[in-house]
């Protein structure tokens, strides 16, 4: 059993959703489809890479390398959502329309960690499971306090990615707001919303009215 994940404040988790739903979106303009193991590879690269706590997904070594219950967790909530399929990591129209408007709205003060998180996607995209876990396995982490590769790693460690001097994610509490709100609202919902309602003439609203 792997242990679960370490605890993430609701904005937090909002914000490492719509950088997988950035991830996916990014994938569908280089027609890719990343294997679920490769997505894990993809952001583990980026939190070793980044300056920032986000993505605030914690990892641990595993059978196929670094693993994240947090993001396994993520997917399956988009998923549900109708925002990704996790199979073939394909984003929804809903799922494109979060992640193009938030991303416009916060990459100005997160450069970093969008440029990572595409820099990531561009290079594994396309690679095999095998390929991605090979590579991973070379990355310097800290376990126990002590440097190490992920290969060396002992079974079920935690995975830190070395500095804890790490920045937060810059996002106001009205944007937050905003984009747990459309997280919260799956992709039929919201397009239940856009469905037009029954159309009725103001004479029936009038007392005595025939019915």
């Amino acid at each position: 059993m792997t242990p679960g994940p370490a605890s993430r404040t609701a904005i937090e988790r909002s914000i490492d959703l719509l950088l997988v739903l950035c991830a996916a979106e990014l994938c569908r303009a280089l027609q890719a489809r990343p294997g679920h193991t490769v997505v894990h590879k993809v952001f583990f690269a980026v939190k070793s890479a980044v300056g920032s706590r986000a993505p605030h997904h914690e990892f641990i070594r595993y059978y196929y390398g670094p693993y994240s219950r947090s993001l396994s967790a993520d997917l399956s909530l988009l998923r549900a959502q109708g925002f990704i399929d996790i199979f073939s990591f394909e984003i929804s129209g809903r799922g494109s329309d979060i992640a193009r408007h938030y991303r416009q709205l916060l990459e100005p003060e997160n450069r970093e960690v969008f440029a990572a998180l595409d820099g990531s996607m561009k290079r594994r995209a396309t690679w095999s499971a095998a390929a991605a876990k090979r590579e991973a396995y070379q990355i310097t982490v800290v376990v126990d306090g002590s440097p190490v590769t992920v290969r060396e790693a002992r079974f079920g460690a935690p995975l830190e990615p070395g500095s804890s001097k790490r920045a937060s994610f810059r996002i106001s509490s009205n944007v937050a707001e905003d984009l747990m709100t459309d997280l919260s609202l799956s992709a039929a919902d919201y397009d239940a919303t856009k469905r037009p309602g029954r159309t009725i003439d103001l004479a029936e609203l009038e007392p005595g009215a025939a019915h």
